[in-house]
């Protein structure tokens, strides 16, 4: 934020800055009350104002994140607990999910203890979605089993709400993999009950109608994301845009290195580092403990012959993170065409399942010593052959071998193997929590609160250069990662950059006029002006900026230095930008949307006065004109904006030079009322319906247990 960087002891990695460049400004935009509904739905700060996110659990649309609200103001100490309770339910989710498959206890806190601690999770430990994900489809996969084994109204409402939870909270991309997961455990149980075919196809349907409740109940900010969506780019993304995700193999060498990656990234450093030298990876990862369990699970014929289903889902999703073809195909055909991702992430569950099958197994071999001797060379091999594959990759490149993780590879797969030989209980746990603490640890990027700045002089001098409600703006690209986009509401600022992958169509062409660059990534970015020949038009008056800040000189160009810290000056603007105007010069063009004639600053033009100013509720007092006049606004223009006069009747709302809000003010007008109403604003009827219905539940149960105590 312009100030130079003191030494800090924790772990970044700038990779996973969508924390703070987007999931905890939204958290803060919900918990501020410059609002006039429950919720906030309107975000001024950026882009020239768009709607607030409501998904990823990171509104108040989102129950737990609601009730959080009530007790913290915090938005850090929100996301935190967000993701501790993520992450346990999780445990708890495949726990049960495994015990109702018939896995022993011990293989089942084996499994669930590696899940919701793997090294995949410890990685992506900031992106709460992705967690969501994998624990409410466990929560799905526990529920809907027992559902169709005994079902009962309190399983069916769970389903119901587990599925609610998972759809607005979860990663988009991600549901529609764990959608696959879940719809092939519940045909395996039809295929392996099929003597119970009729009764339990029923029990399906009824299944099936708890997973429409559930998403009926998240419809309120699905709509609005289907409304963004149409609205954006995003959707028309071509192949190489998904391609580039994709681990890229040249030679044989780094093919190796990505296999020997899924078992062991530590061997090179802590992949969490940004200076990590090898590049492609997500953070899907085994670790030697999970990945000598999982060898067990493939070498078990036994298996394959009962639960090959998992076998063959790891190998498909490996196939198309590998192969580009396929990939596309899931692109294409299956699904897979909303953000770009590995499809690997989908052989995470499947493959802790056959850790914990891989448990079992152990323990119903402990008299055959020959199998349980095979196992151990099996397990002893295939470390002995990543050893050689990473020296060899070591021997014909610049990268070095980090010991220290080398040999705590070496120790815990010893521990596996002399597991394997014995089945000692104590042993494994013992390896559980080893693995959690040397492999997952390290790759948590977590710090105290009071080491995160969201504030700087330059923040503050900003702040009061722009009080007016003005807006401030990035010149030239030695300035992109000053203030990083979206970050403006954490920061109590406005701007017109942008980080959001469904910023619209209109917003993208808008920046295109003043900027050479413009957007990048389908939209996603906008980081910064580059042309100083573009600020100085009629046009770039209605951005509502006010502050240039910049590296280079433009005083040349008419911009008058107002401030200068840290090698970065402020500058004045040369003309007072228009945030709001009455106009009658305009005209209605054939696509019913508003045109300013300029100039905009004739004297019969005038500045609407603000009575109530909120993010999503607006009263202007205008003036009366005896002809129909313009009011014009500063910010994207969005459909869900209704607007009405001082006595309650409907004003017709446009669209102004393809981008901006404008009301058509009838004669006389003389109070102006906009309200932002979207889909979401209905979230309260589900959390209220799921609350009722929880609350009954509990009543029930202690009904119950005071009845069976009495008697």
């Amino acid at each position: 934020m312009g100030t130079p960087i003191p030494s800090d002891p924790y772990p970044n990695n700038p990779k996973f800055s969508d924390q703070s460049a987007v999931y905890i400004p939204e958290i803060q935009q919900h918990l501020h009350k410059i609002r006039h509904r429950w919720i906030s739905t309107w975000n001024p700060a950026v882009q020239l104002g768009r709607p607030t996110f409501q998904l990823s659990g990171l509104g108040l649309a989102f129950p737990l994140t609601h009730l959080l609200s009530l007790v913290s103001r915090n938005p850090f100490q929100i996301y935190t607990v967000l993701t501790v309770v993520t992450l346990s339910l999780t445990g708890i989710f495949f726990f049960l999910f495994l015990k109702v498959l018939g896995l022993s206890p011990l293989a089942c806190l084996t499994a669930a203890t590696g899940l919701s601690l793997s090294i995949s999770n410890a990685y992506w430990v900031t992106f709460v979605m992705f967690l969501s994900t994998l624990c409410w489809a466990c929560g799905l996969l526990w529920l809907a089993t027992e559902f169709i084994k005994k079902p009962s109204w309190f399983k069916a409402t769970g389903v119901s709400f587990i599925t609610y939870c998972l759809l607005m909270t979860g990663y988009p991309q991600s549901i529609v993999r764990m959608g696959y997961l879940i719809a092939i455990q519940i045909g395996v149980i039809l295929f392996e009950e099929r003597e119970y075919f009729r009764r339990n196809l029923w029990r399906i349907i009824y299944l099936f109608l708890c997973f429409i409740t559930g998403a009926i109940a998240s419809l309120p900010a699905y709509l609005d994301l289907i409304s963004t969506a149409q609205r954006s780019t995003r959707l028309s993304a071509s192949d190489e845009f998904f391609l580039a995700a994709l681990p890229k193999f040249q030679t044989i060498q780094e093919f190796l290195s990505f296999i020997t990656k899924l078992i062991d990234p530590f061997w090179w450093g802590n992949p969490i580092d940004p200076t990590f030298p090898l590049a492609f990876y997500n953070g899907l990862s085994l670790s030697p403990l999970y990945f000598g369990l999982l060898i067990i699970a493939f070498l078990s014929p036994f298996l394959w012959w009962k639960k090959g289903y998992w076998h063959g889902l790891i190998l498909v999703c490996t196939l198309a993170t590998i192969w580009p073809p396929a990939y596309l195909f899931a692109v294409h055909y299956l699904g897979f065409n909303l953000s770009r991702s590995w499809l690997l992430g989908g052989a995470v569950i499947p493959a802790f399942i056959l850790c914990g099958y891989g448990v079992d197994i152990l323990q119903g071999q402990l008299r055959n010593s020959t199998l349980r001797r095979y196992w151990g060379l099996a397990v002893g091999g295939a470390l002995l052959l990543m050893t050689s594959i990473q020296g060899a990759i070591a021997a014909t490149s610049d990268l070095q071998i980090q010991w220290l993780w080398a040999i705590a590879s070496w120790l815990i797969t010893a521990g596996v193997i002399v597991f394997i030989q014995g089945s000692q209980q104590w042993l494994l746990i013992t390896l559980t929590v080893i693995t959690a603490f040397v492999y997952s640890y390290p790759l948590m990027l977590v710090r105290p609160v009071d080491s995160i700045y969201t504030q700087s002089p330059l923040t503050e001098a900003v702040r009061e250069q722009t009080r007016e409600g003005s807006r401030f703006a990035l010149f030239g690209a030695d300035m992109v990662g000053v203030m990083p986009p979206n970050q403006e509401s954490l920061l109590q600022l406005r701007s017109i950059h942008s980080y959001d992958s469904l910023s619209s169509r209109n917003y993208q062409a808008l920046v295109a006029q003043w900027s050479d660059i413009g957007s990048t990534v389908y939209g996603r970015f906008f980081h910064m002006l580059d042309n100083p020949e573009k600020l100085r038009s009629q046009a770039f008056r209605l951005s509502g900026v006010s502050l240039l800040l910049s590296r280079q000189p433009l005083e040349a160009e008419g911009f008058q230095p107002v401030g200068e810290m840290n090698g970065i000056t402020l500058y004045r603007t040369p003309y007072l930008p228009i945030l709001r105007l009455q106009t009658p010069h305009y005209h209605i063009d054939a696509a019913n949307q508003g045109v300013l004639l300029p100039p905009f600053d004739r004297q019969d033009a005038s500045t609407p006065v603000p009575i109530e100013d909120l993010d999503d509720y607006r009263v202007f007092q205008v003036e009366p004109r005896p002809q129909e006049t313009l009011l014009f606004l500063s910010q994207e223009y969005h459909p869900f904006w209704q607007a009405t006069d001082g006595h309650g009747t409907a004003l017709s709302t446009v669209m102004v030079n393809q981008f901006y809000q404008g009301v058509r003010l009838p004669a006389n007008t003389e109070e102006v009322v906009l309200s932002f109403q979207p889909w979401v604003l209905w979230s309260w009827v589900p959390q209220v319906i799921y609350g009722m219905l929880g609350c009954w539940f509990v009543g029930q149960f202690l009904y119950r247990r005071f009845q069976f105590t009495g008697k």
